[in-house]
């Protein structure tokens, strides 16, 4: 099995808002069956915080694969502290999308 994943998103924080877009790109290779599964994301952070703190987003993401060729748009929560991020998404057709993720 192989993978190749590009994956970008972009935070702008100004005085009083902030928002977050991104995009991802996953080819996955296997002798079986290859597919490839993209989205895009964009969201807004209720409140600022300094580093350390708690930060809350509120996410809408839209996710496609190669084997269905339908799009799948659901709402997401992401939450940072520090080094950590924890993402919750369910949608009725792709079930849970969580990641965990820490940065050393």
């Amino acid at each position: 099995m192989a993978w190749i994943i590009i994956s970008m998103e972009r935070m702008e924080i100004g005085r009083l808002e902030a928002y977050m877009q991104g995009f991802g790109y996953k080819k996955t290779m296997m002798k079986t069956l290859d597919y490839i599964e993209q989205y895009l994301q964009v969201g807004v952070a209720p409140y600022i915080g300094e580093y350390g703190d708690l930060h809350t987003w509120l996410m809408l993401k839209s996710k496609k694969n190669d084997l269905t060729s339908n799009w799948d748009t659901y709402p997401v929560l992401k939450f940072f502290k520090g080094n950590a991020l924890v993402e919750f998404g369910y949608s009725d057709t792709s079930n849970w999308d969580i990641h965990l993720m820490y940065r050393f």
